[in-house]
């Protein structure tokens, strides 16, 4: 339950703990909430909380590193199977647990999904971060395209702050790893593509002159 974050549903729960040897599902949340360790949030449906943030904190640090990355990992598929068609409304969820299940495409695509939403909403210091958490996942993964994408969307949101200068370094390095990257090698694998290949050059030039 800890792994599925502040507030857990019994369906959730039920998705992490299902494949593990010797665990029951059935009934896990009511039991934890009879001994006074989670709360009912709300119950159509059911979602739960612990009933002190320290609980959730102990338990989580006390389960074995793999074992929680694994459960993140469950966490994210089941969260994404279930919002099939808007994973966009639950991105940000999507982006912690991928990233803390070290699912580089997940943390990628989500990352960048995330970074896009906060700045519509002109939260660009958290779009700034979203951005380099999936940009550090896109150099380790040596996804070029993602990683010019990336580039130009910190230089977006640099831009939306009013920090020109910022913003035209990140653009002219965008522009740079475009050039650089083979023709066959051109379209992002994770980043969601906005636009067609042959705008992208022209785009970047355009933001670089206006920046």
């Amino acid at each position: 339950a800890a792994v599925a974050g502040n507030e857990f549903s019994e369906p959730l729960v039920g998705a992490l703990v299902s494949p593990l040897p010797g665990e029951r599902t059935a009934s896990i949340l009511p039991t934890l909430e009879r001994r006074g360790f989670t709360r009912l949030q709300s119950s159509e449906p059911p979602v739960y909380a612990f009933t002190h943030a320290l609980l959730g904190d102990v338990a989580y640090e006390s389960s074995p590193f793999a074992v929680r990355r694994k459960l993140h990992q469950r966490a994210a598929q089941f969260i994404e199977e279930e919002h099939r068609g808007e994973e966009a409304v639950v991105a940000e969820v999507l982006y912690h647990h991928f990233s803390r299940a070290g699912h580089p495409a997940g943390l990628i695509r989500y990352g960048a999904i995330s970074g896009d939403r906060a700045t519509a909403v002109f939260a660009n210091r958290q779009a700034l971060d979203f951005y380099a958490g999936a940009l550090e996942s896109a150099r380790a993964a040596h996804a070029n395209p993602d990683i010019g994408l990336l580039i130009e969307k910190t230089g977006d949101a640099h831009e939306a702050s009013g920090r020109h200068r910022e913003a035209s370094q990140a653009f002219v390095e965008a522009l740079d790893v475009w050039e650089a990257a083979p023709r066959r090698h051109k379209r992002a694998r994770f980043v969601p593509w906005p636009f067609r290949p042959g705008d992208r050059e022209a785009i970047l030039c355009r933001k670089i002159a206006v920046s």
